[in-house]
């Protein structure tokens, strides 16, 4: 049972058992993690604690906070993936130039594979659809983006586009072909020429967030901070270029191609670059990309919305 000082309603429902994060009920304990997180922080009062997100087998995230104000986020992983975001958390924290953080993390509890992190203060990013006439902003998030693929750090090998794909693409490009037959053709026709054109591109590798967007970013007036590193990579910086550029393009209607140009000037003028050569590939597979969330939730027109986002990647290459 979750304890009843879990913060929800009254009779929050269980949390079933994970046996790979084995962690989860203890870290969800209020009187379990009081004391530990007292010793680190210094906080005071009572502790609540709030599920945030839990994906069975893979990861949650969890709030904790105390009666004085103090808040903060611990990030549970699968066996010792905990250990190796911290340390990779740590390089970036302290290689991050300019107005833009990530949050710091504060702990690894190995025996429960959790990170703690500070909490980030700051106002969400608005969805795409109501960025219109944030011109300023965008051009503070492209500055912002070009700091993090500053960053003297390395994650891991080289990402590949066929690693992203794989990473994001749920439930897969073969199932996509699947699900709407009439249009296999061209979107095999897609995938062969995005792998053709990145074989042929050279492209300077750097740290990637992978899903670089308004659900990850706070703003305050001095500084953006970059939430939810769990797909950092070290890859082809257009892949979080392209993301959001496509996003805009998608849901921002007509103001698009505007602030897609503040925030692409800004991003260059802060690298600096005069191009992005790996731009074509990874737009096309973003829209790919949300052409899978298409398939994924059906709606009424989504064999339609398949066919639009296809051949807008078809464009493209």
């Amino acid at each position: 049972m979750i304890p009843s000082r879990l913060s929800g309603p009254p009779n929050p429902p269980a949390i079933p058992e994970d046996r790979k994060l084995p962690g989860l009920l203890a870290a969800l304990d209020p009187a379990a993690m009081e004391g530990r997180l007292r010793a680190l922080l210094g906080a005071k009062g009572a502790l609540t604690v709030q599920l945030l997100k839990h994906v069975a087998g893979k990861r949650a995230v969890i709030s904790y906070g105390f009666e004085d104000g103090q808040r903060f986020i611990g990030k549970m992983y699968r066996k010792d993936r905990a250990q190796h975001q911290y340390r990779t958390l740590r390089v970036l924290c302290e290689s991050l130039r300019g107005r833009t953080r990530t949050p710091q993390p504060l702990a690894c509890w190995g025996d429960l594979g959790l990170l703690i992190l500070e909490f980030m203060p700051g106002s969400p990013v608005p969805h795409w659809s109501e960025l219109v006439g944030q011109e300023t902003l965008m051009s503070r998030l492209g500055a912002s983006l070009a700091d993090l693929h500053s960053a003297r750090l390395t994650v891991g090998a080289p990402a590949t586009l066929a690693n992203h794909v794989r990473r994001t693409c749920h439930p897969g490009l073969q199932e996509l072909r699947r699900a709407v037959p009439h249009l296999g053709a061209l979107l095999l026709d897609i995938e062969r020429a995005m792998y053709a054109r990145e074989e042929t591109t050279e492209v300077e590798m750097r740290p990637c967030h992978g899903d670089f967007g308004p659900g990850q970013l706070l703003v305050t007036a001095e500084q953006v901070s970059v939430l939810d590193m769990d797909g950092l990579s070290h890859g082809d910086v257009a892949l979080d270029v392209a993301n959001f550029k496509v996003g805009l393009a998608v849901h921002a209607g007509a103001a698009a191609p505007g602030l897609i140009r503040c925030f692409i000037d800004s991003y260059l003028q802060g690298r600096p670059m005069d191009s992005l050569p790996g731009m074509p590939h990874y737009e096309a597979m973003a829209y790919l990309r949300r052409a899978m969330i298409q398939l994924r939730n059906r709606p009424s027109d989504w064999e339609e919305q398949v066919l639009k986002l296809a051949e807008r990647a078809q464009r493209c290459l």
